[in-house]
């Protein structure tokens, strides 16, 4: 999180079509690789389209830039690579509005450093299909374990449907998003339970205390262990499975050479007038 601006930061990176999610990694996580410290071996000597994004208030992405980087035979990005990302990101124009009002973007077509255009990519697709929403769903899920930052005010729920700010009215527009998006269209009964996941969250004041800091800390840390499990998990089924083809391979490669060892025998036998 960048404190000075108040916000998170993340790169997306897509299929060759730029229709669907490949991977997703903290900013962090991003320079390292710009520093030659990993390696992206599932994109290795292609040509990557990819998404910056900074979300703000209520995990409401605020900003995207859709840029394109090579990728080596070694799995190294390109050390040439020098997109001004976050600069790109404050001076791009008007994109999709996702939820809370239209959000900043900057693509091929709409670069506000024209020189840099060639090393960026058009989004194609409209409402949940734009690249710009897959960006949103991303933050949704929150699998990199992002803050929701607080806003600052009076009791969380009360303040944000009373308050005309834009940026407000997202964050209660999101939540409801996210819960329809998993049970289906919102009723009446369940509002109350958004408003107390709300208020829990940025508490009574408007500020989140110690505890509850602790507690959504431990919260997090919880489900990225768990979810490093799974991962583990599915990794480790994978390599078993792939073992158990191997040995399967083997297997018919055996009996094939058997049976052709066969043949050459009855062939020898041929030639000698054995039979």
């Amino acid at each position: 999180m960048t404190g000075r601006e108040g916000f998170q930061e993340l790169v997306v990176l897509f299929d060759a079509a730029g229709r669907k999610v490949d991977l997703e990694m903290r900013f962090g996580q991003f320079n390292g690789l710009l520093g030659q410290k990993g390696t992206l071996n599932s994109h290795a000597a292609s040509a990557v389209k990819a998404a910056y994004a900074q979300v703000g208030a209520g995990l409401c992405v605020r900003a995207v830039v859709f840029f394109q980087f090579k990728v080596n035979q070694q799995g190294y990005v390109d050390p040439a690579f020098n997109l001004p990302l976050a600069y790109m990101a404050q001076n791009a124009g008007e994109g999709p509005d996702l939820g809370s009002g239209p959000i900043l973007m900057a693509s091929r077509s709409q670069c506000p450093v024209p020189w840099h255009g060639i090393n960026m990519w058009e989004p194609a697709g409209e409402g949940q299909a734009h690249p710009a929403m897959l960006v949103q769903k991303v933050v949704w899920r929150n699998r990199l374990g992002l803050k929701p930052i607080p806003m600052r005010g009076g009791n969380a729920v009360t303040r944000l449907l009373s308050r005309p700010r834009r940026e407000a009215r997202g964050v209660v527009e999101t939540v409801m998003q996210m819960d329809e998006a998993v049970n289906g269209p919102t009723p009446v009964g369940r509002l109350q339970a958004i408003a107390e996941k709300l208020t829990a969250t940025f508490g009574d004041s408007g500020r989140v205390s110690a505890g509850q800091h602790t507690r959504q800390h431990r919260e997090q840390t919880g489900q990225v262990a768990a979810q490093f499990r799974q991962e583990m998990e599915r990794q480790q089924q994978g390599y078993l499975e792939q073992i158990k083809g191997c040995r399967e391979e083997i297997q018919k490669l055996k009996a094939a050479l058997r049976h052709e060892q066969e043949r050459n025998r009855r062939l020898q036998q041929l030639l000698r007038g054995d039979v």
